[in-house]
Parts: C-alpha cells; sequence; structure tokens
C-alpha cells in the first residue's frame, strides 16, 4: 500500500523544483533527449555507471524514456543558478524495493562539493516523501562516490561483488543505507 500511495505523490510532484546555494534541480521531461544526450554521451562520467555512453539523439531518446520517465520515481537534471540552460548532472531514485539512490555529474564539476549539495537536497526531499529508506552502491574504485554517501548520513552496510552487465566484468560495490524511520532492517536484495 505505501508503494502506490509513493508513486502517487510522485506524480503529484512532477513539477516540484528543488534549489540550494548554488543549484536548481528540476525533474527530467519528455522534451529532455538532448540533455541526455550532453550528459550520459560523457566517458568519464559513464565509466562507473551500468551502461555505455550514449552515442545519438535516437538512443538519447529511448534511454530517456526508459529507465528515466518510466521506471525511476524521481529523476531530476542539475544546473547551476547561473546557468539553467545546461544541466551539468543528474539525480535519481529508482523505483523498485531498494529505493536506490543514483547521481553523476560532468568531469568539469567534480570535487567543488555540487554533488553533495544537491544530494543533501535530494534526500530532504525524499524524507518527506514517506520512505522508510534508501540506498546507494558504488564501486570500490570510485571512492568520491562514497564520500557523498558518507556527506549525506549514509551508512555502510555491506560489499558484495557482482558481475556488471552490459560492461561484462566483476566490481565490488559497497551498498549504504539510509534510514529514515526506525527500525529498519538492512535492504538484502543486492546479496545474491
Amino acid at each position: 500500500m505505501r508503494w502506490r500511495g509513493v508513486l502517487f505523490q510522485r506524480r503529484s510532484l512532477l513539477s516540484a523544483t528543488i534549489t540550494t546555494s548554488r543549484l536548481v534541480m528540476r525533474p527530467f521531461t519528455d522534451a529532455d533527449a538532448p540533455f541526455v544526450l550532453s550528459v550520459f554521451s560523457d566517458s568519464q562520467m559513464n565509466r562507473f555507471l551500468p551502461w555505455f555512453p550514449i552515442q545519438t539523439l535516437e538512443e538519447a531518446q529511448a534511454f530517456l524514456r526508459r529507465p528515466w520517465l518510466e521506471e525511476n520515481l524521481y529523476s531530476y537534471w542539475i544546473f547551476r543558478k547561473e546557468d539553467t540552460s545546461s544541466p551539468i548532472g543528474y539525480i535519481g531514485l529508482a523505483g523498485g524495493e531498494a529505493h536506490d539512490l543514483g547521481y553523476g555529474l560532468l568531469p568539469d564539476w567534480w570535487h567543488k562539493g555540487l554533488m553533495s549539495e544537491a544530494a543533501l537536497a535530494f534526500v530532504d526531499f525524499l524524507r518527506k516523501e514517506g520512505l522508510d529508506f534508501i540506498t546507494a552502491t558504488h564501486d570500490v574504485l570510485n571512492v568520491a562516490s562514497g564520500r557523498v554517501m558518507e556527506r549525506i548520513g549514509m551508512s555502510l552496510r555491506c560489499s558484495y561483488v557482482e558481475h556488471w552487465m552490459p560492461k561484462d566484468y566483476d566490481v565490488t560495490f559497497r551498498m549504504y543505507q539510509l534510514d529514515f524511520k526506525e527500525g529498519v532492517e538492512t535492504w538484502k536484495g543486492y546479496l545474491h
């Protein structure tokens, strides 16, 4: 029942904008294929993501639809307040039992505290949506992503190895969780 309530809330909040001192975040829309191409074509940013860089506008349109608009509960672009015409990254929460938080920034904006700033505001937004918890995972080689998870109050719950497709290699992941309610157990769905 709770899950349906969250989905209903998502539909009612599709126009919600999230702001911080330096950033504006707004939901993905059907018209955002050019943004998908500009952000998800960057090979550096995509190094630790579970897909290959987007190459064409047609691929971007398909990728926008699924997973971002059809499968995620929330998908937001991250913009600098000074320039809301070009996103510098994204943040989102996947549908499904894991409530998996995902994010990425274009390399020009790394190491400036922007992802932590965006994630703190996004998590505050999610806390108000009535979820019990969220999870997030990172490749052990992507230390910066783990630092973001720690800065927003997530705690390391486990590590596991997964053969990552479609990239076809083994990855050691660290899984973090942030509980919004007392007594929530660690989500064990990643441990197969």
